[in-house]
């Protein structure tokens, strides 16, 4: 004997007492399409042929964007009342900003500043002969050198450079002038006279 019905029955407290009704999903050959358990959910296993192009507006009523500075070795940089914590290199330094709207492409010169201060913790000085022949201004450069002050005090112009200076190619440093350089212990610095010679003094800072 058959029973019949005009309608189904569906109990979603109790849908053990209702009718059951089975229905899948099928690709363009009549395949079912099959799903995986995530995190406690059945997700559907797709595949999408031809991608999709999204255009995300991003709205700055509704939408943000968190960013954070990291070191080299992944760590987030911390910070105190919005004051970035660094430290340049191993050396002591002092960083001091101070901003009202600090916003690097409109600096106001009478709002915003950045104060770089290098403390140097140690300092030596020498002299050196510089003639006709390119020679090494410092024979043995102090270690951690950050600066050079390089003064010449002799009545002939002098050539600063690499190894293989000269006249021709290296800068040239007046009589009675000085130059600062930022540069560090494993440059080598050169000189050379055109003619005669001159006595340069030589300020190392590290």
């Amino acid at each position: 004997m058959a029973i019949s019905k005009e309608k189904l029955i569906a109990e979603l407290d109790t849908p053990i007492e209702g009718d059951s009704i089975a229905s899948f999903l099928r690709d363009g050959e009549g395949a079912k399409l099959t799903s995986t358990l995530n995190s406690g959910k059945q997700a559907l296993d797709v595949f999408i042929t031809n991608p999709i192009e999204i255009d995300v507006g991003l709205d700055a009523a509704d939408d943000s964007v968190a960013a954070w500075l990291r070191d080299g070795s992944g760590n987030s940089l911390s910070s105190t009342s919005g004051a970035l914590h660094v430290r340049i290199d191993s050396q002591t330094s002092n960083v001091v900003v101070e901003a009202v709207d600090f916003d690097i492409r409109n600096l106001v010169a009478s709002q915003d500043k950045v104060d770089a201060r290098l403390d140097a913790s140690s300092i030596a000085s020498s002299a050196a002969s510089v003639n006709t022949t390119a020679a090494a201004l410092v024979g043995s450069a102090l270690a951690g050198r950050r600066r050079l002050l390089i003064q010449n005090l002799g009545a002939n112009a002098i050539f600063l450079g690499g190894a293989s200076v000269t006249t021709s190619n290296g800068i040239r440093i007046p009589a009675g002038a000085n130059v600062e350089l930022e540069i560090g212990a494993a440059v080598n610095l050169h000189s050379v006279c055109a003619s005669g010679s001159a006595d340069v003094r030589i300020l190392e800072m590290a």
